[in-house]
């Protein structure tokens, strides 16, 4: 197959590619991280999957024709949103790859706390569906602690949220 010329406007062709590789990389070393608790085992499995993503999305004719055409409005956008969720993806790494961090920084300025789960609440009204007589009421998922103590967990390690 003959090369393709390369789009007029090949940064933007770069940023896309390396978009998409970083983001393999990440998903594959969080992956592989998380099921062997290996670091170097993740690192090389990042590597990889980022080197094939790149690889793969150089070779299709496709993609270049696509990226070709993009306006440059929609590349802007494109570069704003993809700092950003490379930046999101990246802090959520750090907490998937260790669970026992003690905050998860979804933002710097707002720390969430590990304990705190939203599929809490769909799994306790799942189970409390045929005992509980409402499953709206806080009290099916935030038993009441005594006076002056502060919530516990209350399932596992997390406060379950309230069923909306």
């Amino acid at each position: 197959m003959a090369d393709l010329p390369l789009p007029p406007r090949r940064a933007f062709t770069v940023t896309v590619r390396l978009t998409v590789a970083v983001l393999a990389g990440i998903v594959a070393f969080t992956a592989v991280t998380g099921l062997v608790d290996r670091m170097a085992g993740g690192v090389g499995a990042a590597v990889w999957a980022g080197g094939m993503a790149y690889w793969w999305l150089g070779r299709s004719p496709a993609m270049t024709a696509a990226l070709a055409e993009a306006t440059t409005a929609s590349r802007r956008l494109f570069v704003a949103g993809a700092i950003l969720l490379v930046i999101q993806v990246l802090a959520l790494t750090f907490f998937i790859v260790n669970p026992n961090l003690g905050v998860w920084a979804a933002t710097p300025w707002r720390p969430w706390p590990s304990i705190h789960s939203c599929v809490s609440s769909y799994w306790v009204a799942a189970r409390m569906a045929s005992s509980a007589p409402n499953l709206y009421a806080e009290s099916v998922y935030r038993p009441r602690p005594e006076p002056d103590k502060p919530r516990k967990p209350n399932l596992g390690p997390f406060l379950v949220d309230v069923y909306e």
